[in-house]
């Protein structure tokens, strides 16, 4: 929420857009560098992080049915 207010404040005085007197615009700055270096990802290492993330969710899933799965035969009391 901090962040969207300080966007909504931004104002363009010169060339860059800043923040007026007395309030902050380091959110906003920063989540600007952050989609700027997000940009230069290229696609294939986006999809394999995804990827590997379904992967993951998959085998997890898996395990966990397998887990909560009856034994075929009965457990020595």
């Amino acid at each position: 929420m901090t962040t969207l207010m300080e966007l909504r404040s931004m104002t363009i005085y010169k060339v860059a857009p800043e923040a007026p007197n007395g309030l902050h615009d380091d959110l906003a700055d920063s989540l600007a560098l952050a989609y700027r270096c997000a940009r230069d990802i290229p696609s294939y290492m986006v999809r394999n992080a995804k990827q590997g993330l379904m992967d993951r969710l998959i085998s997890n899933r898996r395990a966990k049915r397998i887990r909560l799965m009856r034994l075929p035969y009965r457990s020595a009391q």
